[in-house]
């Protein structure tokens, strides 16, 4: 049944997923939501009732410094820092260094992916999308400095999304 004015959000706590269905201009599209501890990443699939009608631009933003740019694997890394903190009595403090990772795959034989700016995906005519995100930062314990830090925000990241 289509309905214009139809919006309707679900969390399903046994499944700890969140579902989001909607309808835009006669097409029925879902939105479902997934946060894995386990794996350490958030998964979100886009999909629509019509065949190609799924059309969407993705970038990561952030209000910290960073730099963000696509691989040729249909990811986008950002990496960057959060601001730094004097504590400690440290004279050269560091920020928390951090990295995301974001990994587009779409639904096979029906549309296509193209890079924008360098740093951002457009998806034109599919059928459905999953996007999962993984992230990592040097934050090791509340009284660690960043440069007493042992990990390592891009293996760690890009470890995750590898096994994914």
């Amino acid at each position: 049944m289509y309905d214009e004015g139809t919006y309707r959000r679900v969390l399903d706590l046994d499944t700890a997923m969140v579902k989001v269905k909607y309808y835009a201009n006669k097409v029925e599209y879902v939105r479902e939501y997934f946060a894995s501890n386990f794996d350490q990443v958030l998964a979100l699939k886009i999909s629509g009732n019509k065949p190609a009608h799924l059309n969407f631009t993705i970038y990561l933003d952030n209000k910290y410094i960073y730099h963000s740019y696509v691989n040729n694997k249909n990811q986008i890394i950002m990496d960057g820092s959060c601001p730094r903190l004097e504590i400690y009595g440290n004279d050269n403090p560091q920020g928390i260094q951090f990295l995301a990772v974001l990994d587009l795959q779409i639904s096979d034989g029906a549309g296509a992916v193209c890079v924008l700016d360098g740093r951002k995906l457009r998806v034109e005519g599919c059928n459905s999308a999953i996007i999962l995100l993984a992230a990592s930062s040097l934050f090791d314990a509340p009284f660690t400095q960043p440069v007493d830090s042992n990990r390592d925000p891009k293996s760690s990241s890009l470890s995750i999304m590898d096994l994914v």
